[in-house]
């Protein structure tokens, strides 16, 4: 008798824990959108404040569980999956509280409220969603939203629409081929010009440069220093003008000088200029300048020994 008293108790195991589980309503005292989920069969024994993304997942996860067990042809399959995602969600804010110490006869017990972190959520129910969605695509059924994506299709239907309706109202009066636009007259492209092949520049003759020409000058003007200095001494001697020969042995010594200069009695046809490292030229002009200065104090001295000035 007491069988027959139950007759929908082989179904039982279909109707979801009342507190085990549940998103409980949003709390005017917690922020917007956190919500908390009783994870025992005890009432606020142990209940986690989720935070909004995740609530909000959830709770449409509960409420496909609730269609599906309002249906009368049971998929089992997609209930068994609501199913495990709810477990797996239960256990995941288990697993935020500490190791709950067993209370004694006499110990009172406990009850507990945790804050997940901002960034609290299941992948493996996210998941489960998005092939839940895809499998709806690719079913056909498509929701309402769907058409906007297609709105610049929806002009050239209407406009097709009417010019049907009015080729059909007036055909006697206009004929159908007004309706045809005319092709644009186009103008014909330019052949195309083959390249030209372009030829390099010539290469720019080896010219001397500033800084030979400036040393050239100045060997030249130290030339002709020493010369007027030393016919200016001979003609101011009382022993009588020097010999011209010995002037011209000291311009021979100054002109037979080394050069880092090659040149080439070729007149005013090019001329090429092959220069040593730069560290030995700056050496020997070196060498150079501090000759002339002691040619110079030399011939001061010998002034200044010969006429006493």
């Amino acid at each position: 008798m007491l069988r027959h008293n139950r007759p929908n108790s082989s179904l039982e195991f279909l109707r979801p824990a009342p507190v085990r589980g549940q998103l409980e309503p949003q709390d005017p005292r917690t922020p917007k959108g956190w919500r908390s989920l009783q994870t025992t069969d005890t009432l606020d024994e142990l209940k986690v404040l989720i935070p909004p993304q995740t609530a909000s997942m959830y709770e449409q996860l509960l409420k496909l569980e609730s269609l599906e067990l309002a249906k009368k042809d049971l998929n089992w399959e997609r209930l068994c999956e609501i199913r495990h995602l709810k477990d797996r969600m239960i256990r995941k804010c288990q697993k935020l509280s500490n190791s709950t110490k067993r209370t004694g006869h006499g110990e009172p017990f406990t009850f507990q409220t945790l804050v997940a972190p901002s960034d609290f959520r299941l992948k493996e129910m996210e998941k489960w969603f998005r092939q839940q969605q895809t499998r709806i695509s690719s079913s056909g059924q498509r929701p309402s939203h769907a058409y906007t994506g297609n709105s610049q299709f929806r002009p050239h239907s209407t406009l097709s629409k009417t010019k049907g309706l009015t080729s059909k109202a007036g055909a006697s009066k206009v004929p159908l081929a007004s309706f045809t636009d005319e092709p644009e007259s186009m103008m014909p492209s330019p052949a195309p010009s083959p390249p030209k092949a372009l030829s390099p520049e010539p290469l720019p003759h080896l010219l001397r440069s500033s800084m030979a020409m400036a040393l050239m000058n100045q060997n030249n003007t130290m030339e002709t220093t020493t010369i007027t200095t030393l016919q200016a001494e001979a003609s101011m001697r009382p022993n009588g003008p020097v010999s011209v020969s010995k002037i011209e042995t000291t311009t021979q010594k100054l002109r037979h000088q080394r050069s880092c200069i090659k040149r080439t009695n070729t007149g005013d046809s090019v001329k090429t200029v092959s220069w040593a490292d730069d560290h030995d030229l700056m050496e020997r002009v070196g060498k150079f300048t501090n000759a002339t200065k002691e040619a110079q104090e030399i011939g001061k001295l010998f002034s200044y020994i010969s006429f006493g000035k």
